[in-house]
């Protein structure tokens, strides 16, 4: 049977096998320190009612279990710093895609302004005066148009851009 002192694992069957297997237990332990500290243990020991050994046992055996709990606590420690740099490495793996996605989005703004601007002319000659007000005229209404190919087409005047249709198809080169 291991006799090593751990109080805070001991239960009283383990306290009861060693004192029938072994006797006490306990081994004396000599300890050389300045006499102001021996006496401030003491008084502690004292203020508290127990033996000046019980006291400096209790401190031993606190030590102990401050020891054991730092040790948890500095894994725990570490494994929050691997979890944080884990973290910081996803969000900047994040960061550089969000960026990689504005800079397309840009892109593709200054694409579509390009466009815009290259439509502008059409879209002046489908907005011009004179095509709106024959397109008013024509509104609604059903028409046919011999093609340079002698085939018939079949319109009706729904938008503007049917009339401009009609009328660049009717056109014939003299």
């Amino acid at each position: 049977m291991d006799y090593s002192y751990k109080t805070t694992y001991m239960n009283a069957d383990q306290i009861k096998d060693g004192f029938t297997e072994g006797g006490n237990r306990k081994t004396m332990l000599g300890v050389r320190l300045f006499h102001e500290l021996k006496h401030k243990l003491t008084e502690e020991a004292k203020e508290r009612g127990i033996t000046l050994s019980e006291y400096c046992e209790n401190i031993l055996a606190l030590n102990e279990a401050v020891s054991t709990e730092k040790l948890i606590l500095i894994q725990d420690l570490e494994q929050s710093q691997a979890n944080l740099l884990l973290f910081t490495e996803n969000m900047s793996k994040e960061k550089a895609q969000h960026k990689l996605e504005i800079v397309k989005a840009q892109m593709e703004i200054s694409q579509l302004k390009k466009q815009v601007e290259d439509t502008k002319p059409q879209l002046a000659l489908v907005n011009h005066e004179r095509l709106l007000f024959l397109f008013n005229q024509l509104k609604g209404k059903k028409d046919s148009i011999n093609l340079p190919d002698g085939k018939l087409r079949e319109f009706l005047y729904e938008e503007p851009k049917d009339l401009l249709e009609a009328m660049i198809l009717s056109f014939t080169i003299k």
